[in-house]
């Protein structure tokens, strides 16, 4: 499977540093989601913002630069693509949990799914007509 990283040129609000570059557990954000993705034996890809319309020959997971996940949530994805083998575009997210919920001020209800910027895609479909939201499990 191809994973790519879409890369905009995001910047850390109030300090103006590059979003890759923002320090994450003993390392640098961009750094740790490709050793993520190496740790999997996926291989990642970097793209620009225009590159994301481009429609795509293979099947594709793809996530926001500024996205910081563990290996267990996209070991989750991977797992469940394989499972279910969906026929059109997926956005992936979590389950609200208690452990979430003490980083984060409550700006809804606290009871719908966290919803993350990274997407399965299928060729041939648009991202308007077939997108669904699936949410994965971490256990």
């Amino acid at each position: 499977m191809i994973v790519r990283r879409v890369i905009s040129g995001k910047r850390l609000h109030a300090f103006g540093d590059c979003i890759g570059d923002v320090p994450v557990l003993h390392t640098h954000l961009a750094k740790y989601q490709a050793e993520v993705c190496d740790s999997l034996g996926i291989q990642l890809r970097d793209i620009n913002a225009e590159e994301v319309a481009q429609s795509q020959s293979h099947r594709i997971l793809e996530f926001d630069e500024s996205l910081l996940f563990s290996k267990g949530f996209l070991k989750a994805i991977l797992r469940w693509i394989e499972k279910e083998k969906p026929k059109n575009h997926v956005q992936f997210g979590i389950k609200n949990q208690e452990s979430l919920q003490r980083f984060s001020l409550p700006i809804n209800n606290q009871e719908t799914p966290r919803v993350f910027p990274i997407f399965y895609k299928i060729p041939g479909a648009t991202h308007t007509e077939s997108l669904s939201f699936v949410v994965v499990s971490l256990k």
